[in-house]
């Protein structure tokens, strides 16, 4: 029997990773297009600096290296960033270092500290992307990260589209993005091994975080506890086929998220910042899966706050009922309703909402403020949300609403008190062309402060001394 070589596997497999990057990246960008990746010094990020300098000797593309010491590791960290600019220099890369003290900012943003390392990644990110006009910013998340999230979201109840895991390509997720700029994962179908073995191969070194074995975190306890005991109680190749499961689950979401947009479509009598009529006929002769997963639609297009499963069960009920009014509120402020041919959902006033003094009473919307605690987490609302909360001793000139104005800046929260155009930050929205030009603002002075299901202003944001605060939202 013929022997087969070892190295012409190793070969192959090594091949097989560069083809692997090459076609992730020709789906996505322009071949000469720079960008971005975020290189911690562990052995993922390490190849996938390493593939990307084989990459773009084939097609000159920039790319520019960009390392986080997140300050909280001492001479560990010190270590992994010489490690990472080693690296770059040998591949010739121009190499980003963004030293920063995370445990601080959690204080002030009032987040935990794996939550505020993750903001500030973005926006470190986002700075280099914008300063060198990158189209990508690229992340090493590989195949076993994949099944690690599918698990984490599956315990936490998550339904379908959690369940699809992380997707290869997607918007950069920071309100301050500029349009176009993607986050793209190109490992997601490597399993860790074949990166690890890629390393050894081409003798590239790396070191291990010691908090990824933090069983504090509940990653940590699913990648070295759940995981082992499914492998060797279940399934020897669970990681594969968690990671495939999710490939599926988001494949079949991207088509489901179709067809309930044009089924909203088919249902939908009328549609405005503050509330959303649907034909109970229509709705009642739809597929109970189809109906749930147009209300879940409705939910976020109105940017409605803390959704779950019993909310969308209530509209369900709600839609079935029959003959006398029947109606249930929402979170934040919000209202279900049906009339003998529509199902309503609307926003509408609580008797502890104060009004600001000096809202225009020209505008339809009227600005409108509930003191209250500085609330957990820094105040951070979901991306789209209805209201905002500031620091209330920030506020000092009475609130306005209005339309957009020709020459309109403010200084989105995340662009460390740079300024951006109101056109730009709509456009990144993706607000509908024929409504952007009576999107309304709110305006403390000639400031403005807030976009409606947009970004809050550096100027009012809340920080860790902040004693009170104001939750402020339309109506």
């Amino acid at each position: 029997m013929k022997r087969v070589p070892i190295q012409p596997k190793i070969k192959q497999k090594q091949t097989e990773l560069l083809t692997t990057i090459r076609a992730v990246l020709q789906r996505r960008i322009s071949p000469k297009a720079t960008v971005i990746v975020g290189v911690s010094g562990g052995a993922d990020s390490m190849a996938l600096l390493h593939l990307l300098s084989r990459e773009a000797q084939e097609t000159s593309r920039r790319v520019i290296a960009v390392h986080v010491n997140h300050g909280l590791r001492g001479a560990a960290a010190k270590r992994d960033e010489r490690l990472v600019r080693q690296l770059a220099g040998q591949l010739g890369m121009t190499c980003r270092v963004y030293t920063l003290d995370v445990r601080k900012e959690a204080r002030c943003r009032k987040l935990s500290l794996e939550e505020a390392g993750r903001i500030l990644r973005q926006e470190c990110f986002l700075l280099t992307a914008r300063s060198e006009k990158a189209a990508a910013v690229l992340v090493a998340h590989h195949q076993d990260d994949q099944a690690e999230t599918l698990l984490l979201n599956l315990l936490r109840g998550a339904a379908a589209k959690g369940l699809g895991g992380m997707p290869e390509s997607r918007a950069f997720p920071h309100p301050g993005a500029p349009r176009g700029l993607l986050l793209i994962r190109p490992l997601l179908g490597i399993p860790k091994s074949g990166l690890t073995a890629y390393c050894q191969k081409h003798h590239l070194s790396w070191h291990t975080d010691a908090s990824n074995r933090d069983a504090v975190f509940m990653r940590n306890r699913i990648r070295h506890r759940l995981i082992p005991f499914l492998e060797k109680q279940f399934q020897p190749n669970i990681r594969q086929v968690l990671a495939r499961t999710a490939e599926t689950m988001a494949r079949d979401q991207a088509w489901l998220d179709k067809q309930t947009e044009k089924t909203l479509r088919t249902c939908l009598r009328a549609s405005t910042l503050r509330q959303c009529r649907l034909a109970l006929s229509t709705l009642r002769s739809m597929d109970e899966a189809l109906r749930f997963r147009v209300f879940s639609r409705v939910w976020d297009q109105l940017g409605i706050p803390q959704k779950s499963q019993q909310h969308l069960a209530h509209l369900e009920e709600l839609s079935s009922q029959t003959g006398t009014l029947a109606a249930f509120d929402l979170p934040g402020g919000w209202r279900a309703r049906v009339t003998s041919r529509r199902l309503e959902l609307y926003q509408s006033g609580r008797p502890d909402e104060k009004k600001i003094p000096g809202a225009n009473s020209n505008v339809p919307l009227g600005v409108y403020a509930q003191p209250c605690r500085v609330p957990a987490r820094g105040g951070v609302v979901p991306p789209g949300s209805t209201y905002v909360y500031v620091d209330a001793e920030k506020i000092h000139a009475p609130l306005q609403c209005r339309p957009r104005r020709a020459g309109d800046v403010m200084k989105p929260l995340g662009l460390q008190g740079r300024r951006k155009e109101l056109k730009k930050i709509l456009a990144d929205m993706k607000i509908p062309q024929a409504q952007r030009q009576m999107w309304p603002v709110v305006v403390m002075g000639d400031e403005i402060i807030w976009v409606y299901r947009g970004p809050v202003s550096e100027t009012v944001k809340l920080e860790s001394n902040s004693r009170r605060a104001l939750k402020i939202h339309l109506l």
